[in-house]
C-alpha cells in the first residue's frame, strides 16, 4: 500500500474491478461514486464505523471537548493521530 500526497492509499491489483469490489462489499464497503482520469479508473468507497469504532470517536470528541483550550501532558496530544507520512 503507498500514500500518496494527500494521505489517501493507493492499492493496485491485476484482479479485475469486479472482484475486488464485491471482496470489499463483503467487509462492508459500497461504492460511493467513480470516474476515470486518462487510463485509470479511481472509485470511491465508504465503510460505516463499527459499533466499537462509533464508542472511540466518541470518546475522543469527549476527550477533545473537555481539553479545549488545555495543553496536553507530555507525550501525549489532543487531536486524532496524523496518518504516516507518505513514502
Amino acid at each position: 500500500m503507498k500514500y500518496c500526497l494527500s494521505y489517501s492509499k493507493e492499492w493496485r491489483t491485476d484482479d479485475v474491478p469486479r472482484t475486488v469490489i464485491d471482496r470489499l462489499e463483503r467487509r462492508g464497503y459500497s461504492v460511493v461514486c467513480m470516474t476515470g482520469v486518462g487510463q485509470t479508473c479511481i472509485w470511491t468507497l465508504h465503510r460505516p464505523f463499527s459499533t466499537q469504532e462509533q464508542q472511540l470517536v466518541a470518546d475522543e470528541e469527549r476527550r477533545r471537548k473537555n481539553n479545549q483550550g488545555q495543553e496536553c501532558p507530555p507525550g501525549t496530544t489532543n487531536h486524532i493521530a496524523e496518518p504516516p507520512a507518505p513514502m
